[in-house]
């Protein structure tokens, strides 16, 4: 591949956009980088604080990116428990739709100035976490939002839902949304009803989470890759002890564990972890890349891209296998 998509925004400081000199500086940093081919984009409100145009003039033309609705999605459950698009409380679910909705205004803009594949695919979740009596019904309300949103002029914008983890029934989870059996059901539904091609896209740290068994991510992608459905493999990792990036079995977006500089042992990503899982999708999907954020340490700002330039290293590596 010529590029792959990073999910740099994990790694950036909270306060990158309110310091223009260090956001130019980043965005050139991932535009010189080779392994960079897109970045995912996070929508919470807008795809930058200071608005759509700004983001234009930021990213490298050449780019062809993806949006991801989970920023957002984090900051509306901090005030509304019940938010998102799987909701079974009728105000809850209309707000995550109008979010969507507004979500695509941005993603027009920029499109509109950069071309129609500078952007060419959302990553929609099903939040909320699910009552476990109220199953069929998250499932039901996750339809027909998607269905809803699959009806807009998207025009051409490749719509996925991202599996995060769901509860085991065991551990507290992390996420906690719906299983990917429930995704898989409510996608089939909406894909049904709407006639459009809404897709998957698997996140390997969530699936491993979710189970605890690093074998998850490639069963599920096989089946995903199966039924014709898979969008997106997108590699972070995750540690069953604390590191670094954050605590044990969390979403702390970890690098692959041997990659070189930049990686982390204790990582349960690994180069032949993501070669098995890319093997199983057999070229499937329409983007590959990697979320990894950054040690929670003091850290000179371009050195806290090294991590997920490492990953990265990983599936260039798995390419050339």
């Amino acid at each position: 591949m010529s590029g792959y998509i990073i999910g740099a925004y994990a790694a950036a400081p909270a306060d990158l956009a309110a310091d223009s000199e260090d956001e130019r500086k980043w965005f050139s940093a991932l535009a010189a980088e080779p392994l960079v081919g897109g970045l995912e984009l996070p929508f919470d409100g807008g795809l930058n604080p200071q608005g759509a145009d700004h983001l234009t003039r930021l990213l490298d033309p050449t780019w062809k990116s993806v949006v991801t609705g989970m920023s957002g999605i984090s900051s509306r459950l901090l005030v509304d428990r019940d938010y998102g698009l799987a909701s079974i409380v009728h105000a809850s679910r209309r707000q995550a739709i109008t979010d969507i909705a507004a979500a695509r205004v941005e993603i027009s803009k920029v499109r509109s100035a950069l071309g129609p594949e500078s952007i060419f695919a959302i990553q929609l979740q099903s939040a909320p976490g699910s009552r476990a009596s109220a199953v069929e019904e998250s499932i039901d309300a996750f339809s027909r939002s998607l269905v809803e949103i699959a009806s807009w002029d998207w025009e051409g914008l490749a719509i996925s839902v991202e599996h995060c983890d769901s509860p085991s029934g065991v551990r507290p989870p992390q996420k906690g949304f719906l299983s990917m059996e429930d995704e898989v059901r409510a996608v089939h539904s909406a894909r049904e009803q709407s006639g459009i091609a809404i897709g998957h896209t698997i996140n390997w740290a969530r699936s491993t989470i979710e189970s605890r068994d690093p074998e998850t991510p490639v069963r599920q992608v096989a089946s995903l890759a199966q039924s014709g459905t898979l969008v997106g493999l997108m590699f972070t990792g995750v540690a069953p002890k604390s590191t670094v990036f954050g605590g044990e079995w969390a979403d702390a977006h970890l690098p692959v564990s041997d990659a070189g500089e930049g990686s982390e042992p204790l990582s349960l990503l690994t180069i032949d972890r993501i070669a098995d899982t890319r093997r199983a999708a057999a070229g499937t999907q329409m983007y590959v890349g990697a979320k990894v954020s950054a040690p929670k340490i003091e850290l000179p700002l371009l050195d806290r891209l090294v991590p997920g330039i490492a990953t990265l290293r990983a599936l260039a590596e798995t390419d050339a296998q």
